[in-house]
């Protein structure tokens, strides 16, 4: 699977990531930083949420953490956070962490 943290950008090019890294590394004010860290949260709850929509008991999962990739089944969907099985043992994984196994 890879490494969640390297340099996997799988819907947009190294370039416009890069870029935007660039952007971040250009500001000197943290009233600037602030908007963009609210901004980068709100949005990521928007697509969580939205992940979510898309989520049901039984799915085939990825999860990110702890710089690794898990796979497991959905067993249980809470408000914000879902329940995976993983080789038998139980997480409670939030929404913005977790992947639906495309059945191609």
């Amino acid at each position: 699977m890879g490494n969640i943290h390297g340099n996997e950008y799988p819907h947009y090019s190294e370039e416009i990531v890069q870029e935007i890294k660039n952007h971040i590394n250009d500001l000197d004010s943290l009233d600037d930083l602030s908007v963009i860290v609210d901004y980068i949260k709100a949005k990521r709850k928007q697509l969580a949420a939205s992940n979510a929509a898309g989520l049901i008991k039984g799915d085939e999962v990825r999860i990110s953490g702890s710089n690794r990739i898990e796979k497991g089944i959905i067993t249980k969907i809470n408000r914000t956070r879902a329940v995976i099985d993983v080789n038998g043992v139980s997480w409670t994984v939030p929404f913005e962490m977790i992947r639906k196994v495309s059945n191609e």
